[in-house]
């Protein structure tokens, strides 16, 4: 990193306050974060449909899986029976569930493991995750740590 100076003019080693610094920054930000306090599929209903699924309404519903592939191949169409749709977006959210837990939470776009990494993060900055998140499989061994 360019103009970071490592070491004070007596010699003393700085990095201990840049690490802590940069974990102040993080807890700051995370502290602002839902993510860390949702369980996978809370994460995924909020990834497909941005709010709770039990919240959304007959029309946005039909709006968001207007945008979903149905089939793998096609979209479906307002006109279709609501049914339908809400089918269609469920299967989207277990779908992205199913993924994260096939790859044991390190599943992502772009090399990004987001929800996973957020979720340790929390926890090694010390932030109080709540037990729901911490008694996924997943996270077992951060349950183990905590106890």
């Amino acid at each position: 990193m360019k103009n970071l100076e490592l070491f004070d003019s007596a010699g003393v080693d700085l990095r201990p306050q840049i690490r802590e610094l940069r974990d102040d920054k993080k807890r700051d930000y995370l502290g602002n974060s839902p993510v860390w306090k949702m369980t996978l599929y809370e994460y995924c209903e909020m990834q497909v449909c941005t709010w709770p699924f039990d919240t959304l309404s007959d029309e946005e519903i039909i709006n968001i899986s207007v945008n979903i592939f149905f089939n793998g191949y096609t979209h479906l169409k307002k006109e279709d029976p609501l049914e339908t749709h809400i089918k269609n977006v469920k299967d989207q959210i277990d779908d992205k569930v199913e993924l994260y837990k096939e790859t044991d939470g390190r599943y992502g776009k772009g090399g990004k493991f987001f929800y996973r990494r957020v979720v340790e993060d929390a926890f090694r900055l010390g932030l109080d995750i709540p037990e729901k998140v911490l008694t996924q499989s997943m996270f077992d061994n951060l349950g183990e740590q905590k106890r």
